[in-house]
């Protein structure tokens, strides 16, 4: 480990590559951070890892140009709204999974994937197998995904579109610069519920692969002016077609989803 002097000037000049990618309009190459920064290359890649590996920049897999993240202002403000939505989700959750018996599983935006951060399975008497609370899935092929980003605001759906056209996982580039994607999502808007995609079992990460036998349906948190999150219902698909599902929950699940938000934006904090 180094001295605390080496320490602080590597803070600082993280601190400086981050100052270039937020203040530049177009995204950066390596190049061009060397010549702003003065920074070596060798040096260069080791904080932009480093900074990768915390989201707070984004390299693109076409271009290979560094773009900003979220900052810690935005990490710290998300969290504090997701805790607030569970604890107002959570009893919410609790009676629709006594109502409807199959579990339910509330989802949250993280970055370009949804993060699982409250679930009933543990209540209801299917038991399917728990998903583990902080677990990353898709945006592209999951339910939760595809209902955020059918109903967030346009400016936000395409920013995440564009990065997803730049994702890591083939699969999830292929789909979304095809079309595909804002088909469903077109879909969804019609339907007013997302579905989960087969598609989700060919993925390498982000819940790729672990699907059992399970389906599910998702609708969305649906604010004055973004979406708060998901609630998905999930259940044994050769028990009951989808179908049948919507015929006979989706108005409870709709319902549900109206109480949450008609009770978290009772409770949102006043915006200076």
């Amino acid at each position: 480990m180094g001295s605390a002097g080496d320490q602080l000037r590597g803070l600082a000049r993280g601190l400086e590559v981050l100052r270039i990618i937020h203040g530049e309009a177009r995204p950066q190459s390596l190049h061009d951070l060397h010549l702003k920064s003065g920074i070596s290359k060798p040096s260069l890649l080791r904080i932009l890892a480093t900074l990768e590996a915390h989201h707070m920049v984004h390299r693109g897999i076409d271009d290979h140009r560094y773009r900003r993240g979220v900052s810690l202002d935005e990490i710290r403000s998300a969290s504090a709204r997701h805790e607030r939505l569970i604890a107002v989700a959570a009893p919410v959750l609790d009676r629709l999974c006594a109502r409807v018996k199959w579990p339910t599983d509330l989802a949250v935006r993280a970055g370009d994937s949804i993060k699982l951060c409250e679930s009933t399975r543990s209540l209801s008497p299917f038991q399917l197998d728990r998903a583990p609370i902080g677990q990353r899935i898709s945006m592209a092929f999951s339910g939760a995904g595809r209902a955020y980003l059918a109903f967030a605001p346009a400016g936000e759906t395409a920013k995440i579109l564009a990065r997803l056209e730049d994702a890591e996982e083939e699969l999830v580039r292929t789909f979304v610069r095809s079309g595909r994607l804002q088909a469903v999502l077109d879909d969804v808007r019609r339907l007013g519920y997302g579905e989960r995609d087969r598609a989700l079992t060919r993925l390498r990460g982000l819940n790729g692969g672990a699907i059992d036998g399970t389906w599910g349906i998702s609708v969305p948190l649906r604010g004055r002016r973004r979406v708060h999150g998901c609630i998905n219902l999930i259940w044994v698909h050769r028990a009951c077609s989808t179908s049948t599902i919507v015929d006979r929950h989706l108005d409870h699940l709709k319902a549900a989803a109206a109480e949450i938000v008609a009770a978290i934006e009772s409770t949102d904090l006043p915006r200076p």
